[in-house]
């Protein structure tokens, strides 16, 4: 890998470490990853399920205001 350039699932992985709430719901990682970046739906969908099997990522559903949404949250003590 080329140097300065990230892994895709390292990129997944240090936006939700730069949020505050190190959580994301599905909505805004499909508008940054693939609306902004470009990525396929597919592959996104890909990097949250196998960071999800090692435990970096946490997911839930949260309910608000009668409907429900998908949250990732960055699991704090896993290792990559």
């Amino acid at each position: 890998m080329p140097s300065g350039r990230l892994s895709k699932k390292m990129e997944l992985v240090l936006y939700l470490a730069r949020k505050s709430t190190k959580m994301a719901t599905y909505d805004e990682l499909v508008e940054y990853f693939v609306n902004e970046k470009g990525w396929s739906r597919p592959l996104l969908n890909a990097y949250l399920s196998e960071l999800a099997k090692k435990r970096v990522i946490r997911r839930a559903w949260i309910r608000v205001g009668g409907k429900r949404h998908r949250v990732y949250r960055l699991n704090e003590g896993a290792s990559l």
